[in-house]
């Protein structure tokens, strides 16, 4: 992700709306990439026409950077801000700041996230204080993409040792059998409830049946002129 937004910066474009949605995970002869889409909200970096009307904000609050609260502005630190964000997302299992978009919104502003180490006992420091940088308040407190994508390169062969201890430790988890199968109660037929059987639904007496479906046939007149008919004979 580091390395898609490391391009776009060097071509001057910021992508304006890193978030999960926006990457996807593409698995390219035999490897799994990590592929930075939804370039919609995108914009020259070297356009200072907004896009916006004053006071409007796009993009998915939890992943808005300080600047772009408060002043709208954007440039290419704050895609890394929202990376950080990501990243933290990623590693504890919740963004540093959600609830209310404007408490949330505030809290991109003024509040300090807890510090991943807290969220994520035995994280690699370096880890830890990358994402710290990558979430400074002030764009110039923060890394460049093309930076993240060096440090992390530096620190990868740590983290792929971390991995493989983790991986070993739960291959070493010895295999238990499954448990018996849960005994199933059997009612005998003297236990089994027993529910009345419906009352059943009273019939009309043929003959109402029958004078009922001829005056729906033929109407009040026709009946008339039937019971006439049969007085005469």
């Amino acid at each position: 992700m580091a390395r898609a937004l490391a391009a776009a910066h060097e071509r001057g474009i910021v992508h304006r709306d890193v978030e999960p949605n926006n990457v996807v995970l593409h698995r390219h002869r035999g490897r799994e990439l990590a592929k930075v889409l939804d370039f919609g909200l995108a914009r020259l970096a070297s356009n200072d026409e907004g896009l916006t009307d004053v006071g409007v904000r796009l993009g998915t609050v939890e992943y808005m950077s300080p600047e772009y609260v408060q002043t709208g502005d954007l440039e290419p630190r704050s895609d890394v801000y929202a990376l950080g964000v990501l990243l933290y997302t990623m590693l504890s299992g919740h963004p540093p700041f959600s609830g209310r978009t404007l408490t949330v919104m505030q809290e991109h502003v003024a509040t300090t996230p807890p510090p991943l180490a807290s969220q994520v006992p035995g994280v690699l420091p370096a880890l830890d204080e990358l994402v710290a940088d990558m979430l400074g308040k002030q764009p110039e407190e923060r890394p460049s993409a093309a930076e993240v994508v060096d440090y992390l390169t530096q620190i990868l062969p740590a983290l792929d040792a971390e991995a493989g201890q983790t991986r070993r430790a739960h291959s070493g988890f010895s295999t238990l059998p499954p448990p018996p199968p849960a005994a199933v109660a059997h009612l005998s037929d003297s236990e089994h409830p027993v529910y009345p059987d419906p009352e059943p639904i009273p019939k009309l007496p043929l003959i109402l049946s029958l004078v009922l479906f001829a005056f729906a046939a033929v109407g009040l007149v026709g009946l008339v002129a039937i019971a006439l008919l049969l007085a005469l004979l």
